[in-house]
């Protein structure tokens, strides 16, 4: 598996930031992240783009993972990632600290206060499989 790094600084400062996996068929952006104060900037497109110029030409889909309430959700819609599955990751240390002692108290299950993340993935197709 190979990795794509890239940053955005102005004066040595780092503005934003891109991290992707590339496979044989498709890529992962693990992390992108510009400053709140640089934002709608162009700076996310910018990092989007150069990504784009070092995916091989094999690579027909880009993909990732968001939180649900994340600011890049409406970024990656417009630029034409389309929302899929959504995934709940829960901690499953607190889920066994939760189920025992609510076990303890009324024999019930879990309740909703677990550290929880819930995420959908979104994805890009370059271009037409053959």
């Amino acid at each position: 598996m190979n990795t794509v790094t890239l940053v955005a600084e102005r004066r040595g400062r780092i503005l934003g930031f891109l991290y992707a996996t590339l496979e044989e068929t498709s890529a992962r952006i693990v992390f992108l992240a510009v400053l709140p104060e640089y934002r709608r900037r162009g700076i996310g497109t910018a990092l989007h783009q150069e990504l784009r110029a070092h995916i091989p030409r094999e690579v027909a889909f880009v993909g990732g993972y968001a939180s649900l309430d994340s600011p890049i959700i409406p970024f990656l819609e417009k630029i034409g990632y389309i929302p899929g599955k959504q995934y709940l990751w829960m901690d499953r240390y607190a889920l066994r600290r939760e189920e025992q002692d609510s076990r303890k108290r009324s024999g019930a299950g879990a309740s909703c206060g677990l550290p929880c993340v819930t995420a959908v993935s979104l994805g890009r197709r370059l271009r037409k499989e053959r």
